[in-house]
């Protein structure tokens, strides 16, 4: 139950597992409108899964919020989609005018070309970063790989092929963490520029001694600062319950709801 405005109403939950898949999230949008007829949906974590989503909740005109789908359009010209969290045209923006001001001038890019999220933020940095340095050749080589890659050999020897200043990888904590060990052990010794997801415990798990100092990544969420009296309640009651400190895509979780 929730109480606003002195009104008391009650929340039912209808859970649908949409396993990180397109197809089956909109045929998870389809049953919980259809048949359990809800008022409002919480939709999946990424951006593909819940574009794939976008026109079914615009048809039914149920209001739809998603907690970290960071590619710009999943609410393009959708008046019953929104999203808890900084899209692309703050994470790509704000790297990339990072980078300019830490006086870098060449970037290497490496994305999850299976990734909707991933292949826009990409874009957008190199967009941005031409228009800041005036240098249509900025961005020195673009290297792809799939999600579901773990061995990055080849994409460390295209881009030990060329000169630059730092790498922006807009990739998964585990992708990054692993290419910047392979990486270090292959003798590519640069700076890595990332984006959301890298604050969790994982990264600094997978990645060790290769993070150190050789990287820099936005986030939605910086769980050394409470923002607000319901931050506080969160993270007291997120360490009570888990014994453990909370990650951005939690936080964004809880904002969504």
């Amino acid at each position: 139950t929730i109480e606003i405005d002195g009104k008391t109403y009650e929340i039912q939950l209808c859970i649908a597992d949409a396993k990180s898949d397109k197809v089956e999230s909109a045929n998870c949008a389809t049953r919980v409108i259809e048949q359990d007829k809800v008022c409002a949906i919480i939709g999946p974590s990424n951006s593909g899964t819940n574009m794939a989503m976008a026109e079914i909740v615009r048809e039914a005109k149920v209001p739809t919020i998603a907690s970290t789908a960071t590619n710009p359009l999943v609410t393009a010209g959708n008046p019953y989609y929104f999203t808890a969290c900084f899209t692309n045209n703050v994470h790509a923006i704000a790297m990339s005018e990072f980078a300019y001001n830490k006086g870098y001038r060449k970037i290497a890019i490496v994305k999850e070309i299976t990734t909707e999220a991933a292949v826009d933020c990409a874009n957008r940095f190199i967009e941005n970063f031409k228009k800041l340095t005036g240098d249509p050749n900025c961005i020195v080589c673009e290297v792809g790989y799939n999600v579901d890659d773990q061995d990055y050999n080849a994409q460390i020897v295209a881009l030990m092929q060329n000169k630059f200043d730092a790498v922006f990888a807009p990739n998964t904590a585990a992708n990054l963490a692993m290419m910047m060990k392979q990486a270090e052990t292959m003798g590519l010794d640069t700076i890595w520029l990332g984006i959301d997801s890298c604050e969790v415990a994982q990264f600094l798990e997978i990645g060790g001694s290769a993070l150190i100092n050789k990287v820099f990544f936005t986030s939605f969420f910086d769980n050394a600062v409470s923002q607000t009296a319901v931050t506080d309640t969160l993270f007291a009651e997120y360490a009570k319950r888990y014994n453990d400190t909370i990650a951005a895509h939690t936080a964004m979780a809880f904002d969504a709801y």
